[in-house]
């Protein structure tokens, strides 16, 4: 846990002293999409209550935690990669501390979302044209993200599946209408939209087998 200290300044119309606001960090880093948590903190507690303005890098949010909080959380979810530089502002009901130059700035890195992965696709070995056939493809998120398969079909067909915890095994299934060898995509695809490197698999497609036809014989 890293604690970041921002020195406020008592005004001349308060006569109080000095209180700090601690910024406490378990990480700089972040992705993208998921909530980012700052605890913030106030020693020594100011003797009004007091609210905080966080400057995330892309927005900027007023926090009202009400009278004298000893300990609270703000979070944030930034939707793009890259280095973002926050700044805070603590505010009594005297006014803002401390002046812009005095200001503590915290420095995130914010990376990914990173794509999900394929890890393997169960079919069996040859289709029949006409006829139900059912895939299982296991895939999982590096960041725990929830995830969907999407398999685009030899026939022009594209069909997702819901999305379901990661890691999965996610079934579906398919009916081939044309003999051959189907070309079968699949990828992998997390809640923020990052998708694997795409999965080919070739899957024999026959015909259904001749039915037979019962027959009975007597002597005359």
């Amino acid at each position: 846990m890293v604690a970041l200290v921002l020195l406020v300044s008592p005004g001349a119309d308060c006569g109080r002293r000095s209180w700090e606001l601690r910024l406490l960090l378990s990480t700089h880093t972040a992705f993208a999409g998921h909530e980012f948590t700052i605890l913030v903190t106030a020693e020594p507690a100011p003797a009004v209550g007091y609210s905080f303005e966080m400057d995330w890098g892309d927005t900027v949010e007023l926090q009202n935690e009400g009278p004298r909080p000893d300990t609270f959380s703000v979070s944030h979810r930034w939707d793009s990669a890259g280095v973002y530089i926050i700044h805070a502002f603590g505010m009594t009901s005297a006014g803002w501390w401390p002046a812009g130059s005095e200001r503590e700035t915290v420095t995130v890195l914010v990376g990914g979302p990173n794509a999900p992965v394929v890890d393997s696709v169960l079919r069996p070995p040859v289709a029949v044209r006409g006829e139900t056939t059912r895939f299982v493809v296991d895939g999982h998120d590096p960041d725990g993200d929830s995830i969907r398969a999407v398999v685009a079909w030899n026939d022009s067909m594209r069909t997702p599946s819901g999305y379901s915890p990661s890691p999965s095994a996610i079934r579906l299934s398919h009916v081939f209408t044309q003999v051959g060898t189907a070309e079968v995509v699949v990828s992998v695809q997390d809640r923020n939209a990052a998708t694997s490197l795409p999965d080919t698999i070739y899957v024999a497609v026959g015909t259904p087998a001749p039915r037979s036809r019962l027959g009975s014989s007597g002597s005359r």
